[in-house]
């Protein structure tokens, strides 16, 4: 297992998954994308086998270079009640300091996953998280 960050602007990250898997000689199939998602509750995780990109353009970049939906996905909720007009300048800054004990349990909670997807499988996974 590799944990890869790509370097590119989240809106190009197909560019990067592509040529990471080039390099590794893998296929879609043997991903699993972890991304923040505004249309999920902060703290709330959902697990998928796939789907679309949902308005996520980081998502939207990797499914449409590598011509799939068929990418599993472990979404990490951030979003508020209040979500400012600028999506951006909200998903780029800081979380409020009163919200980094709930962080570090979500952080937790998503690494728990993870380790639960690649030892019993995404189904399993998904019937334990996403309840």
């Amino acid at each position: 297992m590799l944990l890869v960050e790509p370097l590119t602007y989240m809106n190009n990250s197909g560019k990067a998954v592509r040529v990471l898997l080039a390099a590794l000689q893998r296929g879609p199939q043997d991903l699993l994308l972890i991304f923040d998602d505004l249309n999920l509750p902060f703290g709330r995780i959902r697990i998928r086998e796939r789907g679309s990109a949902g308005g996520h353009h980081g998502l939207e970049s990797i499914l449409s270079t590598l011509s799939t939906e068929e990418i599993v996905r472990l979404r990490i909720g951030i979003g508020e009640d209040q979500i400012p007009e600028d999506k951006s300048d909200f998903v780029l800054s800081d979380f409020p300091p009163g919200r980094q004990a709930e962080l570090n349990e979500t952080i937790m909670k998503a690494g728990n996953a993870v380790k639960s997807i690649l030892m019993d499988g995404i189904s399993k996974t998904m019937a334990i998280f996403n309840a």
